[in-house]
């Protein structure tokens, strides 16, 4: 596939959602680090990761709602973002 092809980004998406684990989170965040919330759990976190966010965030910088705590960032994490942020 050429690297300018308009299906590259969505063909790209796929191999990621085929080859990565999947973690979703669809509920409200009340915490900061949503790898706190109940359908995210560190252990999840030990290899690449894909995060699902379906929700929406009041956090200044969508990094801080959206990452795990800065000790954990050993891995690879991909943020596939669904819901609406203020930022």
């Amino acid at each position: 596939v050429p690297l300018l092809s308009p299906l590259w980004g969505r063909e790209r998406e796929k191999t990621h959602a085929l080859t990565l684990p999947l973690v979703t989170i669809r509920g409200s965040i009340q915490e900061r680090n949503p790898t706190n919330a109940v359908n995210a759990g560190k252990a999840s976190l030990s290899t690449q990761t894909l995060l699902d966010i379906r929700i929406s965030t009041r956090e200044r910088y969508l990094i801080s709602a959206l990452s795990v705590e800065k000790r954990s960032h050993r891995v690879k994490l991909l943020l596939h973002i669904r819901g609406s942020t203020l930022e």
